[in-house]
Order: structure tokens, then sequence, then C-alpha cells
């Protein structure tokens, strides 16, 4: 069954783009990142393959408490989907097999300072 999440996408180094702008669509081979309501014509989507993910993790940006998922990459980078939801999209992640960070299921996030 495929889902998809509304939120923001953080790129560090790149671009930002806010909440409900972004799709996200997991999927067991990747995630991808699709702009909506027509945008998506002239930018994106935006793929992370499976393999490219070492890690998935709660994290939470300044005090308005704006929380959001990281996506720790092999390569050392990351990317960030801000949502509203981020339980939901937690555990649709981990019914696909993506390495959830243990402490994000206790509660605990990274505070983000960006």
């Amino acid at each position: 069954m495929q889902k998809e999440f509304r939120g923001g996408l953080a790129l560090p180094g790149k671009f930002r783009v806010g909440t409900p702008w972004i799709l996200l669509v997991p999927t067991k081979e990747r995630l991808e990142f699709r702009a909506r309501r027509g945008l998506g014509r002239f930018f994106g989507p935006w793929r992370l393959e499976r393999s490219e993910v070492r890690l998935v993790y709660r994290t939470m940006r300044g005090l308005d408490t704006s929380y959001g998922l990281g996506f720790l990459r092999t390569d050392g980078t990351w990317w960030t989907f801000w949502t509203y939801h981020p339980n939901e999209v937690l555990d649709f992640l981990e019914e696909l097999g993506y390495p959830i960070d243990p402490k994000t299921r206790h509660g605990q996030g990274r505070f983000v300072a960006r």
C-alpha cells in the first residue's frame, strides 16, 4: 500500500521548503519527496534510495516544537522532513524496514537549531 505524508523538506546547503508543500511517498526501495499543488512540474522529485539511509530519527526545531524526521545518509549528510504527525510516518517507515533510532521510540529527539 502506498501512503503519502504532507510536510516540508530541508536539504542542508541546498534549500528548505516549508510544510505543507512537500509530499513524502515512502516505499521499501526509496523515499520520494514531491512538490505539491502543481509545483512538481517545476521542482523535484527528490529521491533518497533505501541503501543511502543509515538512520531515521525524530528531530525538533527551536522552541516552537516543530517536529520532523531526520534521515541520516551513508555519506554523513542528512535530510529533514518536517511534519505535524511524526509518529504516523515513523510507524510506516518501521513497517517498511527503515532503520529507526531506538531513542526516537522512547520520546527522545535530536534538537536541531536550523
